[in-house]
């Protein structure tokens, strides 16, 4: 989630016990930031939304310990009990690893009171201004590596950014490191590249023609996602309004 992945059908056998997703069909990686985009086709309801997949976790892992009950503890009563607060924990455990996530994406090594609503109040402006979900978060390090501020142009009101920027900068100031190099950290955990849709479709269309130059030169950016790889940037771009993948299927 922290790369804007969606599994697409992120149901109890598209999940190990060792709590790891698996069998990626109708799954993508999100363009413009929404909580609730759906890219499976057959999700009419959005219940592998984006913003749903925590709570799918949650009722896999609940599934799974009714499963093994008796494996628990011969008594019903008391492996009821002892599996409802297993998979009650992991609730918090989430909330916790998504938090550290969200604050290393916006720079933040330390932990104080209010960082996660910093990082959540800039999800909610990118979804209210279809900002890039990759560009943006890649776009607040080049802010502090060199001052490069093309990330605003993504925001439909720009002025909505600057607001979040203001208080973005006064949190960062309680950071020992300097700006340079929290911007560098960032870019270790905010890819410059994913594999986009309408990228993968073009991949697609040239193999079936017999062109497998598009697949390899996606694999060779893919392998090194982090790095910016300038000779390859219009393969940064997001879509065209003609180019928008909203469906995805098993076996894309």
């Amino acid at each position: 989630m922290s790369v804007g992945f969606i599994h697409g059908v992120m149901n109890t056998d598209n999940m190990s016990i060792y709590g790891e997703t698996i069998d990626y069909g109708p799954c993508a990686f999100m363009d413009s930031y929404h909580p609730k985009t759906v890219f499976s086709y057959i999700d009419q309801m959005g219940r592998y939304a984006y913003e749903n997949q925590p709570q799918i976790a949650g009722w896999n892992l609940a599934q799974f310990a009714s499963s093994i009950l008796p494996l628990i503890n011969p008594d019903e009563a008391l492996a009821v009990k002892l599996a409802k607060g297993a998979v009650d924990s992991f609730s918090d455990l989430f909330i916790d690893a998504w938090s550290m996530d969200l604050n290393k994406k916006i720079g933040l090594e330390t932990r104080q009171q209010g960082d996660f609503q910093l990082g959540q109040d800039l999800l909610d402006i990118m979804a209210n201004n279809n900002a890039d979900f990759t560009l943006t978060f890649r776009g607040l390090g080049n802010i502090l590596i060199n001052n490069d501020r093309s990330v605003h142009e993504l925001f439909n009101n720009p002025a909505i950014f600057d607001k979040w920027e203001t208080k973005w900068r006064s949190r960062l100031a309680c950071e020992p490191n300097k700006l340079s190099e929290i911007g560098i950290a960032m870019q270790r955990v905010n890819p410059a590249f994913i594999p986009r849709n309408h990228q993968i479709e073009q991949m697609i269309t040239s193999a079936l023609d017999g062109d497998f130059g598009p697949f390899n030169t996606l694999i060779e950016i893919l392998s090194n996602p982090y790095d910016d790889q300038p000779e390859y940037s219009n393969y940064q771009m997001p879509p065209q309004a003609e180019e928008i993948i909203k469906n995805t299927f098993c076996g894309t």
